[in-house]
């Protein structure tokens, strides 16, 4: 699903606008963005938690000659289902 999709959904779910659901979508998620940014862990209760991790400097083996690389350290967003949404997905009757 793309964003005008979940944007059309959500709209006729709640039955406002287009235009007003979009910019909900935008601030919601440039928030989000920014608070992982800020390493704040974002925890929405009954979906997951969100959460930056640090990753050092490794070794790495490039696959296409074997040659040992060196690999940049970064940071990485995760995901973690809640307990709720795990049961839901597993639970769910189509």
């Amino acid at each position: 699903m793309y964003k005008t999709e979940l944007i059309d959904k959500v709209a006729k779910t709640a039955k406002i606008k287009n235009k007003d659901v979009d910019t909900i979508y935008n601030a919601i998620f440039d928030t989000i963005k920014n608070e992982l940014y800020n390493g704040e862990e974002i925890v929405l209760t009954g979906f997951g938690t969100f959460k930056v991790n640090d990753r050092k400097e490794r070794k790495g083996i490039n696959p296409r000659n074997g040659d040992i690389i060196q690999i940049s350290p970064k940071r990485v967003v995760t995901f973690k289902a809640s307990l709720s949404l795990k049961q839901y997905m597993n639970n769910k009757k189509y």
